[in-house]
Formats: structure tokens, sequence, C-alpha cells
């Protein structure tokens, strides 16, 4: 007889009594180990118990974050990033490198890194 599963009706309980929750949360909340909740998660989802109802953008680079929540529907669509938000990105990213560069160049004279920087 395989052991019981406490986890799998704890996450269900503190969906329905805490609204919707993302993964990390759940681990904080529940104090079991990221593996564990992945594997309840995606059984729940599996099941029909839970579906994901939004995705949150990364904080930084990586992937969007599922938010869960309890009952049956239909998985939210993961948002796909616009043309304009990568364009920004890319700016962001080239105009970083920059800076960097210029800051390299400029090492051995601390007034010339407090010029590139206010120049930049």
């Amino acid at each position: 007889m395989p052991p019981r599963n406490y986890t799998y009706p704890s996450i269900l309980e503190a969906l329905e009594e805490r609204g919707d929750m993302t993964h990390r949360e759940l681990v904080e909340d529940l104090k079991c180990s990221p593996v564990t909740i992945h594997d309840n998660l995606r059984k729940l989802r599996d099941d029909g118990k839970i579906h994901i109802c939004d995705w949150l953008p990364p904080k930084g680079k990586g992937p969007r974050t599922p938010v869960y929540r309890y009952g049956y529907g239909r998985d939210a669509n993961w948002a796909v990033q616009s043309q304009d938000d990568r364009n920004a990105k890319k700016r962001a990213w080239a105009q970083k490198r920059k800076m960097k560069e210029k800051l390299v160049r400029c090492a051995g004279n601390p007034f010339s890194t407090l010029i590139a920087q206010v120049a930049a």
C-alpha cells in the first residue's frame, strides 16, 4: 500500500481558502518541497480540480509564472510578449552594454568613469 499523500488535499484546501496562488506561494504556505508541490499541482490539473487562471510576468529573465485557481476551468493562454516590448528590452540591453564598455575603457581614471556615467 503506497504512503498517504497529505499534500494533495492540503493544496486544494489552501487554494479554496486563500484564493489564487503561485507555486512559490504554495511552497511557502505549506512548508513542503518544491518538487512535491509541483508533482501534486500536475496531478490536480490532470484530475481537473485546479486550473491556471493567469500568468505572471517574470522578474527579470525567466519564464512566466502560472497562477493556480481552485475549481474546474480552462487554462489561461500564455501571453506572448509584444514586439515593442522585445525591442525595448533589446535597446536597454544594448545601452547597458555600451555603458559597461565605456566604464572599462575609463577604468584607470575615476573622473572619467563619472563622466561616462553621466553622459550615457
